[in-house]
């Protein structure tokens, strides 16, 4: 999120990546509840705190990773997926292994062995 900081509005125009995170973290503000849905006066909102009004390229760009929907939200979600993971890849890997082991052995899962017959 920008907190405050001054946006840059040349560069918003020239930095595809820095309007992104400009706009994602405007949205992000803008977004109580962390879903990745904001109203589209929220939408509205943000883009003008970033001086941008529809029909301004840099909005098309914004647009291409939200889905606008008919009963008057606005998903981001797929921008905040573009920006990247909010949790390093690194942790994800730690968690997943400690979930999954890779290396179990069958034999640890009650599998009994061989199969055999019963006497």
């Amino acid at each position: 999120a920008t907190n405050g900081a001054r946006i840059d509005s040349e560069r918003l125009s020239v930095d595809r990546g820095y309007l992104l995170h400009a706009a994602c973290g405007k949205f992000q503000e803008a977004d109580t509840y962390h879903r990745g849905l904001i109203t589209a006066s929220g939408f509205s909102k943000a883009l003008g705190a970033l001086g941008l009004r529809y029909g301004d390229k840099e909005v098309e760009d914004i647009l291409q990773y939200c889905t606008v929907l008919d009963d008057g939200y606005v998903v981001y979600k797929e921008l905040l997926s573009a920006l990247g993971p909010s949790t390093p890849r690194a942790k994800q890997t730690t968690a997943n292994l400690a979930i999954f082991p890779r290396d179990a052995d069958v034999d640890d899962f009650g599998g009994g062995g061989g199969g055999g017959t019963i006497s």
